[in-house]
Formats: structure tokens, C-alpha cells, sequence
């Protein structure tokens, strides 16, 4: 008669079971971190339900800017340019160009730059911005269009 013999379970199983489940759990909470870091800042507010209501007001903001005025950004030896553009192509006067400018994820920085015009649709002001992403929105007085705003997020490299 032969005997089956089967394996004790030791410490040294107990322990590989133990490192293999922590090891999962730290592998996945690593992972998570460094997706919520490298990804989308998100954003900070006093009230979410009022933040969701302000929601509608942002989309407008984007409808209106679409209809007729256009704006590119660049920020490149702190140097902050707005130019605006009509939907053919022209420079767009505007006077009390001014862009509010803070991080996504906390209000420590929040800042208004008034820019100035330099002819042909462009605006500018010399600025320091530090290394980032900035969040905020350009506004101008701009004829036939009554409080034009333009949600804007730059990134800053240098």
C-alpha cells in the first residue's frame, strides 16, 4: 500500500502569500499616484455644486468665443502674446485686454496681467510665469462683441 503525501504549509508559504498580496497592492496605489500626478490637475473649489452650476457659464464663454473672434497664446521668453483674429484671418482691435491667469490645482498663484497692444491684433506684456500649467481666461473689449472672454491653459516648459 503506498501513502500520498502532501504538502505541509510552512512559514515560508504564508510569507511569499503575504509578499505577493502587499505587492499587488503597493504595485496598483503606485500606479494610481503616478497617473493622478502626471495627469489632469483637476480642480479646486469652495463649492462643487455652485463649481457644476458655473459649468454652464464656461460652455457659453466657448460658444461665444467661437462665433467671431479667435485668439492665439503663446508665453515664450516671458513674454506673454495674445493675438486676436477674426474667423477670416484679420486682426481684431480691442482695447482693456487683460488675462487672468492661476494654477488648476490651488489658488496660491492667481494673477491679472493687463496686456498691451502692439499693432495688427497682437497684445502682449513681459511676464514671469513660473514652471507649469496655468489655467484662467483672456478678456477684451472688442466691437460687436459685448464681454468677450476665452477660456485659456497655458503650459510653461522653461
Amino acid at each position: 500500500m503506498s501513502t500520498a503525501t502532501t504538502g505541509t504549509f510552512t512559514g515560508k508559504h504564508m510569507l511569499m502569500i503575504m509578499l505577493a498580496f502587499f505587492g499587488v497592492v503597493f504595485a496598483a496605489n503606485f500606479t494610481m499616484a503616478y497617473f493622478a500626478i502626471h495627469s489632469w490637475t483637476g480642480l479646486v473649489v469652495k463649492n462643487s455644486y455652485v463649481a457644476s452650476q458655473e459649468f454652464n457659464e464656461t460652455t457659453d464663454m466657448l460658444e461665444k468665443a467661437a462665433k467671431g473672434v479667435g485668439a492665439d497664446i503663446t508665453y515664450a521668453n516671458r513674454k506673454l502674446t495674445i493675438t486676436l483674429t477674426a474667423k477670416d484671418g484679420t486682426p481684431v482691435s480691442a482695447t482693456a485686454v487683460k488675462v487672468m491667469l492661476g494654477r488648476p490645482s490651488h489658488e496660491g498663484e492667481d494673477q491679472e496681467i493687463a496686456l498691451s497692444s502692439e499693432g495688427n491684433g497682437a497684445f502682449s506684456a513681459n511676464h514671469v510665469l513660473a514652471k507649469g500649467q496655468w489655467a484662467g481666461f483672456v478678456s477684451a473689449n472688442i466691437v460687436g462683441h459685448q464681454d468677450w472672454q476665452r477660456p485659456l491653459r497655458i503650459i510653461v516648459k522653461e
